[in-house]
């Protein structure tokens, strides 16, 4: 039996869990597989013609743009996203789809999404994080107690130790136990309200004491720290932190104002080791618990304060100086703090340490006692359920959402400090990165990426953060410095230690980095403005050349939303077509009589009127917007000269000079491109000169060869535009056979007062024509200038003495006039 293989596709098609579209360039569906309907409840009327960006979640809009604009320009390329597509019945699915481009490919034109909807996946996995959070096993094991409640004051979630803590039988008798927590719990009618107060005012209460009433009825006292949970739009969704009975401790800090000074303070701290500072004489006295932390016995601790620093981790000194030194100043209750200590074999222990101060009838430090336990496994278990969330996968550096969060607690720390304390950011961003990435391949990119995080690294003091905030960017965070300067001298030696050569897949790479620092001097609320303002910064380094760094400042906020604004204004003036194009007459320098017009584009704006160049096509060129704009100005100058020339004859000879950018000439089928044009306007590729810099050539001269003899085919007249500004480099004026060359306005503006610009000139035109090329002389301003430039042969000039650019309808009426010509000038 034959098999029927176009029925089995189809078949096979219509059962898969998979479905397509079909987009055309302007990212509209043209086209749906039969799927979409059932999968999606979209029928393909309903569908095509639509903007991509109208299904797409907003959220996820600007990763597949930005995606896209990686793909359409590479045909055969593919990429695989994840996002979410509105449902028929407006609910959003969460899709796995491949992005193929097909555009240009006969038959296909177009680019394929390739989907399949995951979002019970998707809903499955938040299910099991939300279990994973709610019911991980350290909550059910903790000593202290741990709890989730709702902002009315309901408990949602407890662990044994707090049902213990309180008096109930287990967790559920808690919670179902306990319907209001203001009354139920707290002795004093002050206590839930002023739980509330500072966490509303801060985000999170620590340390925060109060007596409660345990089930039978006695009172307890208790520390809780906790911090609000909040959601996308963030209101407020629970609270969840921890609770320690403290009762012993302040009954102890209540004898310690009559007597037992040293047991007393010691009894504070929980079973561990403790400790107690003379602050006068500066001695340590440390238990044998304590000793037992760092794998010492107690004949081998001295009494000095340094047995306990030399011990800590480098990175957690400072934190565990400043957490002490603000207690002994009196602002927190009493000292707390987690930090790493170094064991007898060699491995690094995490402790939790408390302890209060004893102060003088004058209210100076005599002495401090507390005590310290080991929190290793809390620590790690910890670790292990923020690890995904907070830490980058490739570096294993903290990530945007942890850098956020430190730095917000830097920012508090700095406003309660009594000395000057600045919180800064520095965002470094790899210099052209993409390269590496085109080049090598991706994965050598990630191997860069570690490399030179490791490099700036090595160049952070203890207290600093790095992070990877995604791509080849980077931030450090550093607080606690009183010197404005520290910011730049850190800044300069990380660019300095990443200068350094790479060795990466066998090359050796150099590498630079663009630098932005914003630092908050007291005056931030916000991390996220702190993190903004670092950004602008570092995009104004990377506009003033590779390895520079800038320092923020408020106008640089005022010009990203300028030039925000401007993009969007300019997006939206390629999409309704609002470029016009001006011509400025070319004459022959022989007799005066008009031999061509240059197109030169400017914009109408719809509020601003006509706006230069200059303003816009910068812009342009860094959006990758000049690309369309290009294919708009080619097309309607052909169209213009095509359209004059049936209306008026004698005109075989009049030709058109249109700007090529080095995107547009990038394009891989420019010269089809340019053949459609030529063929949809109906004129002669002779009457079309095309304008290129010389960088467009020199960036890669292979591929520019095959596309210049593809123009060269069509009866395209070439230019090189700007000649003698660039690299000038004379072996591609064999190699490539251009038709004039463009004498610089910069050269022609200081003929009459720089005799080096006049020899200038007169090489340039010797040399074109010893090539038997011709050339175009453009800024001729003056009738001096004019003698000048016919004294020295050159063919062709363009400038303000003969005409400015002007809209079509003026430019029509040169035909048939000529322009005076002088005497030569003999420079």
């Amino acid at each position: 039996m034959e098999l029927d293989t176009t029925t089995l596709h189809a078949r096979l098609l219509e059962n898969s869990s998979e479905f397509w579209f079909a987009l055309d360039r302007s990212i509209r569906v043209v086209a749906t597989g039969p799927t979409v309907e059932r999968r999606l409840g979209w029928i393909e009327a309903d569908l095509v013609g639509r903007d991509l960006s109208t299904l797409v979640h907003p959220e996820d809009w600007e990763g597949i743009r930005l995606q896209l604009s990686h793909v359409i320009p590479y045909p055969n390329s593919m990429i695989r996203l994840e996002f979410r597509l509105l449902h028929a019945r407006g609910t959003w699915s969460n899709l796995d789809a491949t992005f193929c481009n097909l555009l240009g490919v006969p038959g296909m034109d177009s680019l394929v999404i390739q989907a399949q909807d995951i979002t019970r996946f998707k809903l499955a996995e938040e299910a099991l994080r939300f279990a994973e959070e709610k019911y991980r096993g350290i909550f059910e094991n903790a000593v202290e107690g741990i709890f989730q409640s709702s902002p009315e004051g309901r408990f949602l979630s407890a662990n044994p130790a707090l049902a213990r803590l309180y008096g109930y039988e287990s967790p559920s008798h808690l919670i179902h136990s306990v319907r209001d927590i203001a009354h139920d719990i707290y002795v004093e009618e002050s206590g839930r309200p002023r739980f509330l107060e500072q966490m509303d005012a801060e985000g999170a209460v620590q340390g925060y004491e109060a007596r409660v009433r345990r089930r039978d009825g006695t009172v307890i006292w208790i520390s809780e720290n906790a911090r609000a949970v909040r959601g996308s739009d963030d209101a407020i969704l629970y609270f969840e932190g921890t609770v320690e009975d403290i009762t012993a401790r302040r009954e102890a800090e209540d004898a310690l104002r009559t007597s037992q000074e040293r047991y007393a303070l010691a009894a504070q701290g929980s079973n561990g080791g403790l400790w107690e500072w003379d602050l006068v004489l500066d001695r340590v006295y440390y238990s044998p618990r304590w000793a037992t932390l760092v794998g010492a016995s107690e004949s081998e601790l001295s009494d000095r304060p340094d047995e306990w620093w030399d011990r800590v981790h480098p990175r957690d000194i400072d934190l565990l100086r400043q957490e002490i030194q603000s207690h002994l100043k009196g602002q927190t209750p009493h000292f707390e703090c987690e930090y790493r200590i170094l064991h007898k074999d060699g491995t690094w222990r995490w402790v939790l340490s408390r302890g209060m101060v004893l102060r003088s009838p004058e209210g100076r430090p005599l002495r401090m006692a507390g005590s310290v336990e080991e929190v290793t496994a809390r620590k790690r278990v910890e670790e292990q359920l923020m690890q995904g969330a907070l830490y980058d996968g490739l570096t294993g550096f903290p990530n945007r959402a942890l850098l956020l969060d430190r730095a917000r607690r830097a920012l508090v720390r700095s406003r309660k400090s009594d000395d000057i304390h600045y919180v800064g950011v520095i965002l470094l961003d790899i210099d052209r990165f993409k390269l590496v990435n085109d080049s090598l391949g991706h994965e050598a990119g990630d191997e860069l990426v570690v490399a030179v995080g490791q490099a700036i690294e090595e160049c952070l003091n203890a207290r600093d953060t790095v992070a990877r905030l995604g791509g080849d960017e980077f931030a450090i965070l550093m607080e606690g410095y009183s010197d404005l300067s520290v910011f730049t001298r850190m800044t300069e030696s990380v660019l300095t230690r990443v200068a350094l050569p790479v060795r990466l897949r066998g090359q050796e790479l150099y590498v630079t980095m663009s630098a932005g620092i914003a630092i908050s001097e007291r005056s931030q609320d916000q991390p996220e403005d702190l993190l903004r303002d670092a950004e602008a910064a570092m995009y104004k380094a990377k506009g003033q050349g590779k390895g520079r760094h800038v320092v923020y400042n408020p106008g640089m906020h005022e010009y990203a939303v300028a030039h925000l604004e401007m993009e969007s204004a300019l997006r939206r003036g390629v999409e309704r077509e609002e470029f016009r194009v001006y011509y400025q007459p070319i004459l022959d320098l022989e007799d005066g009589s008009l031999a061509g017009f240059e197109a030169l584009v400017r914009w109408a704006h719809p509020e601003k009127g006509i706006v230069s160049p200059v303003v816009f096509i910068p812009l342009a060129e860094e959006t990758g917007l000049i690309v369309e704009i290009g294919r708009q100005v080619l097309r309607e100058s052909c169209r213009q000269l095509a359209h004059w020339r049936s209306l008026q004859g004698g005109l075989d000879d009049i030709w058109i000079s249109v700007n090529i950018s080095v995107k547009q000439f990038a394009l891989h089928d420019i010269v089809d491109q340019v053949r459609s044009i030529l063929q949809e306007t109906g004129l002669p590729g002779e009457c079309l000169k095309l304008e290129i810099t010389e960088s467009v050539i020199m960036d890669n001269s292979a591929d520019a060869s095959q596309k210049v003899l593809g123009l060269k085919e069509l009866g395209i007249r070439l230019s090189i535009d700007d000649f003698g500004t660039g690299y000038s480099s004379l072996s591609y004026l064999h190699q490539f056979p251009f038709d004039t060359l463009k004498i610089d306005r910069s050269f022609v503006m200081r003929l009459g007062d720089a005799p080096e610009r006049a020899a200038i000139v007169r090489t340039i035109i010797q040399l074109a024509q010893n090539l038997d090329m011709e050339t175009v002389a453009e800024g001729v301003e003056t009738r001096f200038q004019l003698g000048g430039l016919r004294s020295m042969g050159c063919r062709f000039g363009q400038g303000f003495l003969f005409g400015k650019p002007m809209p079509a309808v003026e430019a029509f009426h040169w035909f048939g006039k000529s322009f005076p010509i002088p005497g030569n000038v003999i420079l």
